[in-house]
């Protein structure tokens, strides 16, 4: 089949909605032109961008094979204003879902936006997610949503069948350059990474008691704390930076050459979030070669081989000390055992982040959009 023409939006271009559809022209085979919007003030560009876009669209849509978008994109909305968005192919992109995502503290979850992912979903021919948390997630909360209409009965299997397919596609990473990195031999005092977003849901309160609780028992380490920082951030990461000022090697926002040198330096990664919908910063981790210790959660799961969970997912906040506390005395050991297994296990959790890099998820998605656009093709409803 020849290279498709794809229109593609998105309104929330930054993070990692900016970094997936960059890669996704980078590498797929297909021609994409991409219209974009800066990624602030996500609710109005939830509520906004049909009405922000569309006059783009109708003018760019001669030709175009398959129609593209992210979940922040209105598809619902938008084929009101253009209405020969009906004639062509249609995939939406999930990166997350607002069934799911976590809600500040002391408000309420806005359900305009739950019904507005699945107005988008009906939209489409294709919905694709980044996990099958993600997607799950979005189902059974949904499910309970509209368990609560006034007119039961709102059956939402009944609503897709026939008319949008659900598919679990995670999103490419550019990992090779790190996949190819050999560490050394682990020091005699391990260094821990914390590369996350400086925000609530990440839970930065949990790190602090792991860090004390190691601090307590007199375990020694390193810390690397990183990532996007934010004006407002948890209280809790300063007093991190005070108390363990000793132990730390590197803090704060870093360029992208620090900060991939930050991962190549530290040796047991850590994520102690709320809320995940894949973990790019986690398999950026892996990749370099670092011992992940993840929440018995959310999407994490998935990025590890399944027989390693037992090791390396914890349940509870004393799973994570215990845990915490046996990877860095295990990296301390310095005998050959010990060092035999970790290998073994780092062997095996980039040989699994590694099918997340470009060079395998472009081809998957080059075949799924491929199919989608046939599919509708034989629909009898594309040019």
């Amino acid at each position: 089949m020849d290279p498709l023409k794809i229109l593609a939006v998105e309104p929330f271009y930054g993070g990692s909605h900016g970094s997936f559809v960059d890669g996704l022209i980078r590498h797929s085979s297909h021609k994409i032109e991409l219209l974009h919007s800066a990624a602030y003030r996500w609710k109005w560009r939830y509520a906004s961008s049909a009405f922000r876009f569309h006059q783009e669209i109708k003018s760019k849509l001669a030709g175009v094979n398959l129609f593209f978008c992210s979940n922040v994109f209105d598809l619902f909305s938008a084929m009101t204003l253009v209405p020969e968005l009906r004639d062509i192919a249609k995939v939406v992109y999930f990166h997350e879902n607002q069934a799911t995502y976590p809600v500040q503290t002391g408000k309420k979850r806005d359900m305009h936006y739950v019904l507005q992912d699945l107005k988008t979903i009906f939209a489409a021919d294709l919905a694709l997610f980044n996990s099958s948390w993600n997607m799950k997630s979005l189902q059974d909360n949904s499910r309970m949503l509209l368990d609560r209409f006034p007119d039961k009965g709102i059956d939402l299997d009944s609503l897709l069948q026939g008319n949008t397919a659900l598919k679990v596609q995670p999103l490419g990473i550019d990992l090779q350059s790190l996949l190819t990195y050999k560490k050394e031999i682990a020091p005699a005092v391990p260094t821990l990474l914390w590369n996350h977003r400086w925000e609530y849901d990440k839970n930065p309160a949990l790190l602090y008691k792991g860090l004390c609780s190691l601090q307590k028992e007199k375990v020694a380490f390193k810390l690397i704390v990183c990532g996007e920082q934010k004006k407002k951030y948890p209280d809790v990461l300063d007093q991190i930076k005070r108390e363990f000022e000793d132990e730390i090697v590197s803090w704060g926002e870093l360029s992208r050459a620090d900060y991939t040198k930050a991962l190549q330096t530290a040796d047991i990664s850590l994520s102690t979030s709320d809320h995940e919908f894949f973990g790019i910063s986690v398999c950026e981790a892996i990749a370099a070669g670092c011992v992940p210790l993840l929440p018995n959660r959310l999407s994490y799961p998935e990025l590890l081989p399944g027989d390693l969970h037992a090791e390396l997912l914890y349940s509870a906040d004393s799973d994570f000390f215990s845990k915490l506390k046996g990877l860095v005395k295990s990296f301390a050991s310095g005998e050959p055992q010990q060092f035999k297994l970790r290998e073994e296990w780092k062997h095996s959790l980039r040989k699994k982040v590694a099918t997340y890099d470009w060079s395998v998820q472009a081809k998957q998605f080059d075949l799924v959009l491929s199919e989608s656009y046939r599919k509708r093709k034989t629909a009898g409803s594309c040019e």
